[in-house]
């Protein structure tokens, strides 16, 4: 069993307003003790400057229980006492992990941790305390050796007041960055009917196509959409569902969530829990009571994230991905409490690319915290390496 080790930085961020005394760490290393602090991290998700589903309890701590083997993760909590209130508030959480080698050398940094199944990696911060919450993690980092000399976010947004919130601690403090890559993913924002969105979304013909494959597939028996809403059903939705992707593409290259160690483990308590929560969105297109296309999402309003697919490839030529994406901007326009969706997906997706209308940049890229070295590898050595591999053509191009 993981020993539970939790402790106190020294690092005092300034305090955030009259009659507070200030912003203070405890730095947590296992599930357990995590769990103590349930009510507190619910109430701060639920207070966030934004949204980020990936680090609430629902998907953080099945995250901690069944796919953290191997990686030296520590969540980063913080505090501060409100008066006229006995407990201290939560006021932001970081999950990191922390790693001891970068570009091959002997140089330690924190990540904010991208588990398996994690496609978005925005701290929690309590509205309100995006500075002080900041100024209070690189106080910590610079202080704390265990901490590292540098700070690397992947699937990181680049934009919103997390992100501005640390640039403008980065451009105060003079700290050196790198940006490695910056990208946008396809994004929904619902619009006044889901009949207009799809009419911007999918041409004439386009449409005149899909109708044309629904009368197709009918041919073959009774066709009907269906929502996942009783619990009785959720075991043989969540079987399904990682049957039919592992039946596929994803099963032959290893990369369905059944094909990976505990990724059944995971998925059935995430979505138990999902599910528990009033969160979790499965919709299946169904061929004489089978499914043959099943999609996955999770509300967190005011919007929600897309998380993964699955279809059987041997209906493959009546596009039943499509059908579902058609189904689900339908229902998106149906749920008031849902205004977005991130896709969550590559950059590179052709189906989402061509049906969502809007797109939300992410980065990944890296913030040197203390020391000679970070600031030298980010600012000349990681440069350089850039510009001669791309010089030599090593970066993969696109066709536009």
């Amino acid at each position: 069993m993981t020993t539970v080790t939790t402790q106190q930085s020294q690092a005092v961020a300034t305090p955030v307003g009259s009659g507070q005394q200030g912003i203070w760490l405890e730095i947590v290393t296992s599930k357990e003790s995590l769990e103590t602090y349930l009510d507190a991290w619910n109430d701060l998700a639920a207070n966030a400057l934004e949204v980020n589903l990936f680090y609430e309890p629902a998907m953080l701590l099945p995250a901690l229980t069944h796919v953290s083997a191997g990686h030296d993760v520590v969540i980063v909590l913080m505090f501060r006492s409100v008066q006229g209130q006995e407990a201290p508030e939560l006021v932001a959480l970081f999950p990191l992990e922390r790693t001891s080698r970068h570009l091959g050398l002997p140089l330690k940094k924190m990540k904010l941790w991208e588990y398996d199944y994690c496609y978005l990696t925005t701290p929690l911060i309590r509205k309100g305390c995006g500075r002080e919450s900041w100024i209070a993690l690189f106080d910590w980092m610079k202080a704390d050796p265990q901490a590292g000399a540098m700070l690397e976010q992947r699937f990181f947004p680049g934009e919103g007041p997390v992100y501005q919130e640390l640039v403008e601690l980065v451009r105060r403090r003079g700290l050196l960055t790198f940006e490695i890559e910056r990208a946008t993913r396809s994004y929904f924002r619902r619009r006044t009917t889901a009949d207009s969105y799809l009419e911007q979304s999918l041409s004439p013909s386009k449409r005149r196509d899909l109708n044309r494959k629904w009368r197709r597939l009918e041919e073959l028996g009774t066709v009907d959409m269906r929502t996942l809403n009783n619990a009785d059903d959720l075991p043989k939705w969540i079987d399904d569902f990682l049957r039919i992707e592992a039946s596929g593409w994803k099963g032959n290259e290893g990369t369905a969530i059944g094909c990976k160690p505990h990724g059944h483990a995971y998925f059935s308590d995430m979505c138990t829990r999902l599910f528990e929560e009033g969160r979790l969105n499965m919709i299946g297109l169904f061929l004489n009571d089978e499914p043959i296309a099943i999609r996955c999402s999770f509300l967190a309003a005011p919007g929600a994230f897309f998380f993964k697919p699955a279809y059987n490839e041997e209906y493959s030529k009546y596009s039943p991905g499509v059908h579902l994406e058609v189904e689900l901007i339908r229902q998106l326009h149906d749920h008031s409490a849902v205004n977005w969706m991130d896709s969550c997906t590559s950059p590179d997706n052709v189906l989402l690319n061509k049906m969502w209308l809007d797109r939300r940049c992410v980065l990944e890229f890296q913030v040197a915290t203390k020391g000679f070295i970070a600031p030298f590898l980010l600012g000349a050595v990681q440069p350089a390496l850039r510009w001669i591999n791309r010089s030599l053509g090593r970066y993969r191009t696109i066709p536009d």
